[in-house]
């Protein structure tokens, strides 16, 4: 485990993607009855550049992005990379709530948010019911003191 952690750190500071999530789904990890498929990472990058423009961030603004489905957390990644290419510091000015009811994707959202030191409030639990089991705050949400 502590190998495919190191690997995904690795890859995701040379190339921001969402590679847990492709390896989920070349692996054919996905619940089909449950209707599980992530979204590829190219359409998740342009969704964020249709929905994120520089001036949201203007003076220094922080956002705070809700992903209610978060899967493997492609589009929060995606979200990121986006503010990287506008010169944004999205750990600094971006704050993920990014939510699952699948116990495995919310792991991946974990580690993959972390390792991109990104700032992040990941929740166990269902959207709908606003059941949460667990919530798990990244490395950079607790640096920063995002309550």
């Amino acid at each position: 485990m502590n190998c495919m952690i190191d690997l995904t750190s690795i890859y995701l500071n040379k190339k921001m993607d969402d590679f847990l999530g492709k390896v989920y789904m070349e692996l054919d990890l996905g619940s089909k009855g449950h209707a599980q498929f992530f979204t590829p990472y190219t359409i998740s990058k342009m969704t964020a550049k249709m929905t994120l423009s520089s001036s949201q961030f203007e003076n220094n603004k922080t956002l705070t992005m809700s992903e209610p489905a978060a899967g493997s957390g492609g589009m929060a990644i995606a979200a990121c990379d986006t503010l990287q290419e506008y010169n944004i510091d999205y750990k600094k000015q971006l704050r993920i709530i990014a939510q699952d009811i699948n116990w495995n994707a919310v792991k991946m959202t974990y580690i993959q948010l972390s390792s991109i030191n990104a700032q992040a409030h990941v929740v166990y639990g269902n959207t709908i019911t606003h059941e949460e089991i667990a919530k798990y705050c990244t490395p950079e949400a607790i640096k920063s003191n995002w309550k």
